[in-house]
């Protein structure tokens, strides 16, 4: 259904930009995690994919059941690699915007997932001219605590005997590339250092901001 003239990225992409199908193969991760292990190399966790689930995803938009059935083959490459838990990398997932009923579900189907990760750019577009209002508006920050309660809730009630860790694991102030400015300036701490701090505070273990110049 695509032409040259539409864009898979937009808001009005086709739905074949997004619907994939068929089973994903571990073939050449196996390959790769072989040769890291051979050269001594062991990461501290991996992710699967980026951006793929819900109504949220960047080039895919899988169901939470999809996403489980992919994510056990995952798991198990991982562990083909590292048989011994205390020496195997963290499995991180789903890696996208937080989407609480997609996430919720996710996790019924207990995921053999170390940590739950997902991503925020709390202000929005950088092509926006009141980013830098946002930065010190109180209102505004609030949003940011929010996303991090909900959360925050969603993991403490998955139906896990294990529960996972919680991080931000792609955050920045502005989505495409920041405000000139702005996002790569002194103001910039304002909302940086008070997300983190509201993070820490609603359970999340590590937040990882993107890029200090730019976004």
């Amino acid at each position: 259904c695509w032409t040259p003239s539409q864009d898979c990225r937009s808001n009005s992409a086709p739905p074949c930009c997004t619907e994939w199908k068929g089973s994903w193969s571990g073939d050449n991760l196996r390959m790769l995690l072989n040769a890291s292990k051979m050269l001594g190399l062991r990461p501290l966790g991996l992710q699967f994919g980026n951006e793929l689930v819900s109504q949220a995803g960047i080039g895919a938009r899988w169901s939470p059941e999809h996403y489980a059935t992919d994510f056990k083959k995952f798991a198990q490459v991982v562990k083909s690699v590292w048989p011994q838990h205390a020496r195997r990398p963290l499995l991180l997932g789903p890696d996208s915007k937080l989407e609480e009923r997609w996430l919720t579900d996710w996790l019924k189907l207990k995921p053999e997932v170390d940590v739950v990760t997902h991503h925020l750019y709390s202000l929005g577009a950088g092509s926006d001219p009141s980013t830098t209002t946002k930065m010190f508006s109180k209102e505004h920050l609030d949003k940011a605590g929010r996303i991090a309660s909900r959360a925050s809730r969603v993991v403490r009630l998955a139906p896990m005997s294990r529960l996972p860790a919680l991080w931000v694991s792609e955050a920045g102030g502005a989505f495409n590339s920041g405000r000139r400015n702005s996002t790569g300036g002194f103001a910039s701490s304002f909302w940086f250092l008070d997300e983190m701090a509201t993070f820490a505070q609603q359970d999340h273990q590590v937040y990882c901001r993107q890029s200090f110049i730019g976004g």
